[in-house]
């Protein structure tokens, strides 16, 4: 065991969610999360997710190809890269129908502290069904 804590209360769900998303830096708590089977309805809604401790905007990727999200950089001219926003959600521009997919997305946090490179998180894959 490397990390052992004790609380005075019984911790929520939430509670717990947050002390265990590991590098507080990075993007978390995906919608859909990653494996999602997605219905079409849930398919017209903005992706989601928490932002990283100090981050100030968010980079998007969205694609059907798994490396080339994995791979993509702010600088990609393939669709892949869809910008870098404020908000902690991104709808889609084009419409995700029936039996497309599998989708794969990543969010790289802009940090409000200094001119590092944005902190990436992984993929997350999710078919629509």
């Amino acid at each position: 065991m490397d990390d052992a804590r004790t609380y005075n209360k019984a911790l929520t769900a939430d509670e717990v969610k947050q002390l265990t998303r590991g590098d507080l830096l990075r993007a978390w708590s995906p919608s859909p999360t990653n494996g999602a089977i997605v219905d079409v309805e849930r398919a017209r809604q903005p992706l989601t997710w928490s932002k990283g401790d100090k981050a100030s905007q968010h980079d998007v990727y969205l694609g059907l190809d798994k490396n080339g999200v994995s791979n993509a950089s702010a600088t990609d001219s393939t669709g892949v890269y869809r910008g870098r926003q404020g908000t902690v959600s991104y709808k889609p521009a084009e419409v995700l129908g029936w039996g497309t997919g599998p989708y794969y997305w990543r969010i790289d946090e802009v940090n409000t502290d200094g001119p590092s490179p944005p902190v990436r998180s992984g993929a997350s894959r999710w078919p629509i069904i």
